[in-house]
């Protein structure tokens, strides 16, 4: 416990803490705080690629080191048995889609697919030898129209074949597929390292979106909005258009290696940066977390997932640092926690009970 550093977190309504001149959009977010999830609660890979959950609530955290499936309170994990043929195929993740029309869930690996089928905890495996995947390392995973389950890869396109367990593979320029998207009218969105396209159903063929690119390297597609797609773009921050592919806005930030892009419910765009950690904007008024240097703070910069779950809460997973929650609606929080140096701060220990009494006081018995 020597090294623990323990806080507890008072939601206090009135607290009034000035900020300098910061807007009111910056004083909220600088009070919010991150919980993590770690090691404590059986994260035991702290690299969370990939984050989503089920129809029953469930937290699935896509890791470095297996699959997680996260209660509330602690964790079961899913791990790579060598020895086993309907295990999952590997244990590092890079990506993970939660079908929930089937409550499946597809898992890009670096050693091909798997598909959890969570009623019955069965994995099946596809993989490059034996169902003719394009490449071993799966790092987008979309689903279109009529169902058929799409797969991006180090080199190349894949549309799988559910009856036969085969792919259909489709050569894209650039080799590598970052991001898969259905959009509100119905079209197959790619995100390669060469820019974005879209598939032709017609044509039977991927077709080039002509844009004036700040980066052509689309790591991530989303439409949050109906009708407005957002792309982030690897050294090129995120780009805004239009059904028709019009460029609408260009949004910069100070770290413009955009990997994974989150709208939560209040209309607040969440960025994760590659090495420039978090930032959030919101009509054109932007925080970057990063600047950040208190507990309760996301303390590494590198963003690797985001997930907005069906009560609100934003996830957000590292590559590193394991995964953090927080509420982006609650701020104005006071820490109260251990200091070594301060005989007068919170004793060391488990916090057991706290009870406000008759006087507005807090009580707080720590273990021993």
């Amino acid at each position: 416990m020597k090294n623990k550093v323990l806080m507890l977190f008072i939601i206090i309504f009135t607290l009034n803490i000035g900020i300098g001149h910061a807007s009111p959009f910056s004083e909220h977010y600088s009070k919010i705080v991150f919980e993590n999830i770690g090691r404590e609660q059986g994260l035991q890979d702290l690299s969370v690629s990939s984050v989503v959950q089920d129809k029953n609530g469930f937290i699935w955290f896509g890791t470095q080191g297996g699959l997680y499936r996260y209660n509330g309170k602690d964790t079961t994990v899913y791990r790579n048995n060598p020895f086993e043929t309907d295990g999952l195929i590997h244990n590092l993740i890079q990506t993970m889609y939660y079908d929930d029309e089937n409550h499946n869930i597809w898992l890009g690996t670096y050693q091909g697919v798997s598909m959890l089928d969570i009623e019955t905890n069965q994995f099946t495996n596809y993989s490059v030898q034996d169902n003719g995947l394009s490449n071993n390392v799966v790092v987008a995973i979309g689903k279109d129209t009529k169902e058929n389950i799409w797969f991006g890869t180090l080199d190349g396109l894949n549309h799988l074949d559910v009856e036969t367990g085969q792919f259909k593979t489709y050569d894209v320029e650039g080799k590598v597929v970052r991001s898969i998207l259905l959009d509100s009218s119905g079209r197959l969105l790619i995100g390669t390292y060469k820019g974005l396209f879209y598939y032709d159903e017609t044509d039977d063929a991927l077709i080039r979106v002509n844009l004036e690119y700040p980066s052509q390297l689309v790591m991530v597609i989303k439409e949050f909005q109906k009708g407005k797609l957002q792309l982030g773009l690897w050294d090129g921050g995120v780009l805004e258009l239009d059904l028709d592919f019009n460029i609408l806005d260009h949004k910069t930030f100070e770290d413009n290696r955009v990997y994974a892009l989150q709208m939560t419910k209040d209309q607040t765009l969440w960025i994760g940066t590659w090495g420039g950690g978090l930032f959030c904007q919101k009509d054109d008024e932007s925080f970057s977390f990063s600047d950040r240097d208190s507990k309760g703070n996301i303390n590494h910069t590198v963003i690797y997932s985001f997930l907005e779950d069906q009560s609100g809460l934003l996830w957000i997973g590292t590559n590193g640092g394991g995964a953090f929650k927080t509420n982006p609606q609650k701020a104005n929080y006071l820490e109260i926690y251990t200091k070594s140096d301060d005989p007068d701060s919170l004793d060391e220990g488990k916090i057991n009970t706290i009870y406000r009494d008759s006087k507005n006081r807090l009580w707080i018995a720590v273990y021993n």
